[in-house]
């Protein structure tokens, strides 16, 4: 594991290629921090690198999945068909931390990826992050990144640099390190029904007020 400080990655452009050509050219993993935990990321469109992201995580079948995308044009071609609600937040709310749930499109994505993301409904999280090493890396390696959270499945450890060196050490490739992190909020994650309504999955950061706010906004406008 190659290990760089969060300072020295953000102001080191030959460090920032770097990283993004093991995730794009090497189908390596890179373990960065994002909101409170560190999170492992992976090439979404690398059937070897999102199956060995998940056998390092031992993540648990129908877990569900999140993608960071470099913009929301992204969504055009990961995800299936995109409710007009969600465009109208995408424009309001990204980048920032609310995780839209959408169909995942197969036929953009390697078959045993499909498979094993898209359990049990066929949706995945998609989100335009707003922390700024997250952007980084998604601009650098100009590819949607598969990001799970750095810890074993369903086990404790994800903002501790030790328990991040103990678990992963030998299986990621780069680790952006800033130390132990903080508890924060997670993102609110928000979905969609069959008539084009938002619903409310988790409330993270974004209070469910802000989110009912912004959707009365837009149906004014």
């Amino acid at each position: 594991m190659k290990s760089v400080s969060l300072q020295e990655f953000m102001t080191d452009e030959q460090q920032q290629a770097a990283a993004a050509a093991t995730l794009r050219d090497e189908e390596g993993l890179v373990c960065f921090p994002c909101r409170g935990t560190y999170r492992i990321a992976a090439n979404l469109l690398s059937e070897a690198a999102v199956l060995e992201l998940l056998q390092t995580k031992r993540r648990a079948r129908h877990r569900p999945a999140l993608v960071l995308v470099r913009d929301p044009r992204a969504l055009d071609r990961l995800a299936g068909e995109i409710p007009a609600a969600a465009r109208r937040l995408i424009d309001a709310l990204w980048p920032g931390d609310v995780t839209l749930r959408l169909p995942v499109n197969r036929e953009e994505l390697p078959a045993k990826v499909y498979k094993e993301l898209s359990k049990p409904d066929k949706k995945v999280g998609f989100r335009l992050a707003a922390s700024p090493v997250a952007q980084v890396l998604v601009e650098k390696a100009g590819i949607p990144l598969l990001v799970s959270s750095a810890n074993l499945s369903q086990k404790s450890g994800a903002s501790s640099v030790a328990a991040i060196r103990k678990n992963f050490g030998r299986r990621v490739d780069w680790l952006i390190d800033s130390g132990d992190l903080p508890d924060q909020p997670p993102s609110t994650v928000v979905d969609f029904d069959p008539d084009g309504r938002y619903k409310l999955v988790r409330v993270g950061s974004v209070s469910e007020e802000s989110i009912a706010e912004t959707w009365a906004r837009l149906e004014q406008a």
